[in-house]
């Protein structure tokens, strides 16, 4: 009797060793996959990137050549160049004014109120002194 369960638990092994190996080479060949279509899907927002900078730097020609058709090309192109250089300078300003506002102020508080308690638990240290021991 012993040596059929001996068999049995053989055998239960030797299918879950199976099963391991098994489950072994699913997870490789959809890691494989999943691996595929992400490299593809990188190399696609690559792509857009540069079609995006393209539209954006192709942009800037569009509008110069209509308002080629009112001012003369050198008029168009600086004013362009202008509102761009302008468009640039405010979100850098904007930048600037936010950078300058991020203040840590609930951190400053806390900060006050250690710096505080340490100073009244010093005062009261030397206020009670070794004469007090």
């Amino acid at each position: 009797m012993t040596y059929r369960f001996q068999d049995e638990v053989r055998a239960l092994l030797h299918d879950l060793a199976q099963l391991a190996e098994q489950h072994a080479v699913l997870v490789r060949s959809e890691l494989q996959v999943v691996l595929r279509r992400a490299v593809s899907g990188l190399a696609l927002l690559v792509v857009a990137g540069a079609l995006l900078a393209g539209a954006v730097l192709f942009a800037p020609v569009v509008v110069t050549l209509i308002l080629a058709l009112w001012l003369p090309v050198w008029a168009a192109a600086l004013t362009v160049f202008l509102l761009a250089v302008l468009g640039v300078a405010g979100i850098a300003w904007s930048g600037v004014r936010r950078l300058r506002a991020a203040r840590f102020v609930e951190l400053r508080a806390v900060l006050r109120e250690d710096l505080q308690w340490i100073r009244d638990l010093l005062s009261a240290l030397r206020e009670s002194g070794p004469s007090a021991r």
